[in-house]
């Protein structure tokens, strides 16, 4: 409250009110005035038949134009706040200040400024129609990629990898164009690092967006081909029996690509580098999750087709039916083990201490389960 009172005392804070209020309205009147002459000349040629053909391409840039402007006022006016707010923030004097900005000018200054925010607006307008013509290209191999071998199965999928695509080429063409905007006006250089660092994050996890919606196209797609190659060799029992874990094999690749992309958004951010270390044993370790999942469906498979079918005596398959339950939780107990031991390893933690107590573990419950063994065996 005292920095305010004192700003008001000297007349700073009167005289700051009445420099911002100058220069908004400069800011508004050269608005208007440019704003009025598109609207003009928006007008004079839709009536020139001699412009008939590219008329309308014309009208869309001069408005496409006086988008640019509004966007480029209000980034003026919160620079204008900015600015002298900050100057007030420390005690300056903002007139005096914005006419030591002002002498400061070189001259040309302006006319090499128009000529800078001419060659802007003419890279925004040609950014726009090759994000047009991008797009056209997009529409056309989606069209063609739904219908490969008309599988409906992957409609939803085929469109999500196009519309990130379409997001993904959108935003890149704008933001190579900021960065061409900074080097013309020659911002300073960290404003330049701030946006290649920030383009660089957003195609890491733009990509791995789309990979994760391409690996949902391309699962969808083989689950489909699959499907009908299984039906048509007789094999479709056992690609039922195995199809559950298509949506497990869907998450795992996901994961890995998530894994994947923050591991690379890590390395791109110096004060949290270090825990880019971590990301392959995160990856490592879902694989091995995936694949001891997988090796405990085959096992399962295998004995359900071998010593729980229905071709077997009767006797012989209800004994079975007793043992081989617990044959595969014991089974799946120890992938799951191993697998956890793997998964350590790789994030570089110590294994032992955990396989030395399973150790005395299963020495423990071997010596009590004796019974239930002997009472197993003998039916």
């Amino acid at each position: 409250m005292d920095w305010f009172d004192k700003l008001n005392a000297d007349g700073i804070l009167v005289t700051g009110a009445i420099v911002v209020a100058i220069e908004l309205t400069v800011l508004l009147v050269a608005y208007f005035v440019l704003t009025g002459l598109i609207r003009f000349a928006i007008a004079r040629i839709g009536k020139m038949p001699a412009l008939e053909k590219v008329s309308g391409r014309i009208i869309g840039s001069l408005r496409f134009v006086r988008f640019l402007l509004r966007v480029a006022l209000l980034l003026l006016i919160l620079a204008v706040f900015g600015i002298n707010g900050y100057q007030l923030y420390l005690g300056n004097d903002v007139r005096q200040y914005t006419l030591d900005q002002l002498g400061r000018i070189p001259p040309g200054f302006w006319l090499s400024m128009g000529g800078r925010l001419l060659a802007v607006i003419a890279i925004a307008i040609a950014a726009r129609h090759v994000i047009r013509a991008i797009g056209a290209g997009l529409t056309a191999l989606r069209s063609r990629a739904l219908e490969f071998r008309r599988l409906r199965s992957n409609d939803r999928s085929v469109n999500r990898v196009f519309d990130r695509l379409n997001r993904i080429q959108r935003v890149l063409v704008w933001v190579l164009v900021a960065y061409v905007a900074a080097q013309l006006f020659l911002l300073p250089e960290g404003v330049s690092e701030l946006i290649v660092i920030g383009l660089r994050v957003y195609l890491i996890i733009s990509v791995g967006l789309l990979i994760v919606n391409a690996v949902a196209a391309v699962v969808d797609s083989l689950d489909g081909l699959s499907q009908q190659y299984a039906e048509s060799t007789g094999l479709v029992h056992y690609y039922q029996q195995l199809r559950h874990l298509i949506p497990l094999l869907r998450r795992t690749l996901e994961y890995i690509v998530y894994a994947s992309v923050a591991t690379l958004v890590l390395t791109q951010l110096e004060f949290i580098a270090h825990l880019a270390k971590y990301g392959p044993g995160v990856i490592q370790g879902i694989g091995i999750f995936f694949l001891s999942r997988v090796a405990i469906e085959m096992v399962n498979l295998v004995i359900n087709r071998t010593f729980l079918n229905e071709d077997l005596p009767e006797d012989e398959r209800q004994r079975n039916e007793t043992i081989f339950p617990i044959v595969k939780s014991i089974g799946a107990g120890i992938v799951y083990f191993f697998a956890i031991v793997l998964i350590m390893r790789g994030l570089g933690f110590d294994p032992i201490p955990l396989l030395a107590g399973a150790g005395i573990l299963g020495v423990v419950v071997g010596l009590g389960a004796q019974p239930l063994v002997n009472d197993i065996v003998s039916g």
